[in-house]
């Protein structure tokens, strides 16, 4: 395991990806060395949405914060997957 993915698993999320698309788009796309990565909503390893609704009426902002650092932690993980590894990655 290299040192992006012992990162991704201190903070506590597998780098491993089970995400799908929620629609018909590809979630990453790859033209020449750029990668563009799109639909990264928090969604857990079980395709469930772990947070919705606004802030702070319907969602505490401590939510709202975790649901975002899921959100970021989508993107190298969907990466990964496309790519094989993220040690191909350059630059994010």
């Amino acid at each position: 395991m290299n040192e992006r993915d012992e990162r991704l698993r201190s903070l506590g999320y597998s780098p491993e990806c089970n995400l799908k698309a929620g629609a018909i788009y590809k979630p990453v796309v790859i033209d020449g060395t750029t990668v563009y990565v799109a639909g990264c909503v928090p969604f857990d390893e079980n395709q469930r949405l772990t947070s919705k609704g606004k802030v702070p009426s319907e969602v505490s902002v401590a939510e709202a914060q975790k649901a975002a650092a899921l959100c970021a932690a989508n993107i190298p993980r969907l990466v990964r997957h496309e790519v094989g590894s993220l040690d191909r990655i350059e630059r994010m």
